[in-house]
Protein backbone atom coordinates (compact mmCIF):
# COMPACT_ATOMS: atom_id res chain seq x y z
CA UNK A 1 0.00 0.00 0.00
CA UNK A 2 1.35 3.43 -0.92
CA UNK A 3 0.72 5.89 1.92
CA UNK A 4 1.91 8.86 -0.18
CA UNK A 5 3.96 10.31 2.65
CA UNK A 6 1.19 10.31 5.26
CA UNK A 7 2.39 9.26 8.68
CA UNK A 8 0.08 7.90 11.32
CA UNK A 9 0.99 8.07 14.98
CA UNK A 10 0.30 4.66 16.46
CA UNK A 11 1.52 5.49 19.97
CA UNK A 12 -1.90 6.17 21.44
CA UNK A 13 -2.57 5.78 25.13
CA UNK A 14 -6.03 4.26 24.64
CA UNK A 15 -6.74 4.12 28.36
CA UNK A 16 -6.39 7.88 28.77
CA UNK A 17 -8.33 8.52 25.54
CA UNK A 18 -11.22 6.34 26.79
CA UNK A 19 -11.21 8.06 30.19
CA UNK A 20 -11.32 11.47 28.51
CA UNK A 21 -14.25 10.41 26.31
CA UNK A 22 -16.16 8.92 29.26
CA UNK A 23 -15.75 12.08 31.33
CA UNK A 24 -16.71 14.42 28.48
CA UNK A 25 -19.62 16.70 29.34
CA UNK A 26 -21.40 18.40 26.48
CA UNK A 27 -22.03 22.10 26.97
CA UNK A 28 -25.69 22.77 26.37
CA UNK A 29 -27.22 26.17 25.97
CA UNK A 30 -30.69 27.41 25.22
CA UNK A 31 -32.26 30.60 23.97
CA UNK A 32 -35.93 31.47 24.35
CA UNK A 33 -37.73 31.95 21.07
CA UNK A 34 -40.73 34.22 20.96
CA UNK A 35 -43.45 34.73 18.41
CA UNK A 36 -44.55 38.28 17.69
CA UNK A 37 -48.09 38.96 16.60
CA UNK A 38 -48.48 40.69 13.24
CA UNK A 39 -50.13 44.11 12.94
CA UNK A 40 -53.93 44.26 12.77
CA UNK A 41 -55.43 43.05 9.45
CA UNK A 42 -52.24 41.10 8.67
CA UNK A 43 -51.96 37.31 8.65
CA UNK A 44 -48.64 35.77 9.63
CA UNK A 45 -47.79 32.45 7.97
CA UNK A 46 -45.02 30.07 9.04
CA UNK A 47 -44.16 27.06 6.91
CA UNK A 48 -41.70 24.18 7.05
CA UNK A 49 -40.64 21.33 4.82
CA UNK A 50 -38.44 18.35 5.48
CA UNK A 51 -37.25 15.11 3.93
CA UNK A 52 -35.39 11.99 4.95
CA UNK A 53 -33.35 10.05 2.44
CA UNK A 54 -33.20 7.02 4.75
CA UNK A 55 -36.97 6.58 4.55
CA UNK A 56 -37.41 8.18 1.12
CA UNK A 57 -40.15 10.45 2.52
CA UNK A 58 -40.89 14.17 2.63
CA UNK A 59 -43.53 16.38 4.17
CA UNK A 60 -44.68 19.96 4.53
CA UNK A 61 -46.61 21.90 7.12
CA UNK A 62 -47.59 25.36 8.14
CA UNK A 63 -49.74 27.59 10.29
CA UNK A 64 -51.43 30.96 9.73
CA UNK A 65 -52.37 33.29 12.60
CA UNK A 66 -54.13 36.62 12.78
CA UNK A 67 -53.10 39.73 14.74
CA UNK A 68 -54.66 38.29 17.91
CA UNK A 69 -52.59 35.12 17.60
CA UNK A 70 -55.64 33.01 16.74
CA UNK A 71 -55.05 30.13 14.31
CA UNK A 72 -56.74 30.71 10.99
CA UNK A 73 -55.39 27.67 9.19
CA UNK A 74 -52.88 24.88 9.76
CA UNK A 75 -51.80 22.08 7.46
CA UNK A 76 -49.62 18.99 7.33
CA UNK A 77 -49.13 17.01 4.14
CA UNK A 78 -46.99 14.15 2.89
CA UNK A 79 -45.35 14.91 -0.46
CA UNK A 80 -43.28 12.89 -2.88
CA UNK A 81 -39.63 12.54 -1.88
CA UNK A 82 -37.42 15.53 -2.67
CA UNK A 83 -34.56 17.50 -1.11
CA UNK A 84 -35.05 19.50 2.10
CA UNK A 85 -34.75 22.76 0.17
CA UNK A 86 -37.36 21.61 -2.34
CA UNK A 87 -39.70 20.60 0.51
CA UNK A 88 -39.30 24.06 2.07
CA UNK A 89 -40.18 25.65 -1.27
CA UNK A 90 -43.20 23.37 -1.72
CA UNK A 91 -44.47 24.31 1.76
CA UNK A 92 -44.35 28.03 0.94
CA UNK A 93 -45.90 27.38 -2.47
CA UNK A 94 -48.73 25.36 -0.92
CA UNK A 95 -49.80 28.37 1.14
CA UNK A 96 -50.00 30.63 -1.90
CA UNK A 97 -51.68 28.13 -4.24
CA UNK A 98 -53.56 25.77 -1.93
Amino acid sequence: MNNKGYKMDTNYNWSSICKAMESYKAKLSSKPITWNKPPENIIKVKTDGSSTIQENKAGIGGIARDYKGDIIMAFVKSISFCSNNNAETKAASFVSTG
